[in-house]
């Protein structure tokens, strides 16, 4: 059986063939995967905020917790582990409006999470292959390093895959 390798809120890890990687209820979260199937390496990050700029100095020392420095820390870390940037591809999952019955007169902090990291993607030049974003219900998600695959689960829509 693979290792399994839990990311938790305001972390990110690097998995090798044929560990899974794996974040639990994201609601406005946004866990980005980055992976290179051929040197089987991946990474995913599981972020909270969108960027580091708004946030107080204290704060932005945890890089972890905002989408667009999470995701330059976990660019360099699979790097480091093997992966060719000429190879890395991404796949997203949350961003979920977890109140959508509350008014908001700016947009909702999961569009924001959801938008930032296809920003950041673009700014790093690495194509996002899949996506599941959005919506009103937190998500679960596991990323087989073997399958390359994204697993998503939902209460109301069960399991899919991207």
């Amino acid at each position: 059986m693979a290792k399994k390798i839990q990311v938790s809120m305001a972390q990110f890890h690097v998995a090798k063939r044929p560990e899974v990687l794996e974040a639990l209820a994201l609601g406005s979260c946004v866990a980005v995967i980055l992976y290179d199937k051929r040197s089987g390496v991946a990474g995913m990050m599981h972020a909270m905020l969108p960027a580091s700029c708004h946030a107080r100095e204290k704060i932005r020392k945890e890089k972890g917790r905002f989408v667009d420095t999470s995701l330059q820390v976990l660019y360099e870390a699979v790097l480091k582990n093997g992966a060719k940037k000429e190879f890395l591809k991404a796949k997203m999952a949350g961003g979920a409006n977890m109140f959508p019955d509350v008014p908001r007169e700016t947009a909702h902090i999961g569009k924001q999470n959801a938008d930032a990291a296809i920003q950041k993607l673009k700014e790093m030049n690495i194509e996002l292959v899949a996506h599941d974003v959005g919506g009103s219900q937190g998500r679960t998600v596991r990323y087989d390093t073997e399958k390359n695959s994204l697993e998503i689960r939902t209460i109301a829509d069960g399991i899919k895959e991207i």
